[in-house]
């Protein structure tokens, strides 16, 4: 079975900005890329928008997880020299959603990654 083109352009389309991006973050974009952290982020998305009691636990262990990539990712960040302030890490996701959606065409829905880290700041 072979890879269908348009799939195979979307995904030399993603490449290039990862490729891009790598210059100046090549820690954390590689972190991002060998941990499957959109992946995760789609789950996470899925999961909130389902509203449900026996969603719970699933939610809970789901922010865990993406609260310990984006303490990861954090680390890498600063290991690329990138200046982590207050909110600067929000920007960093901005831009990068940005870069995706203007290369792409799509981007990873970033509200909930944008939520835990507001929260983890103290504004709940």
């Amino acid at each position: 079975m072979s890879i269908p083109s348009w799939f195979r352009e979307d995904m030399e389309r993603v490449n290039s900005v990862y490729s891009e991006l790598s210059e100046s973050y090549p820690k954390s974009i590689k972190y991002i890329q060998e941990e499957d952290f959109w992946v995760l982020n789609d789950e996470l998305n899925e999961i909130m928008s389902k509203s449900s009691l026996f969603n719970g636990k699933k939610q809970k262990e789901t922010i865990g997880l993406m609260q310990v990539q984006l303490q990861h990712l954090a680390v890498n960040l600063v290991d690329d020299g990138y200046d982590l302030k207050p909110r600067s890490f929000e920007s960093w996701f901005v831009m990068l959603s940005k870069k995706l959606q203007n290369k792409t065409g799509s981007s990873p829905d970033i509200k909930h990654i944008l939520s835990i880290l507001a929260y983890a700041r103290g504004q709940r």
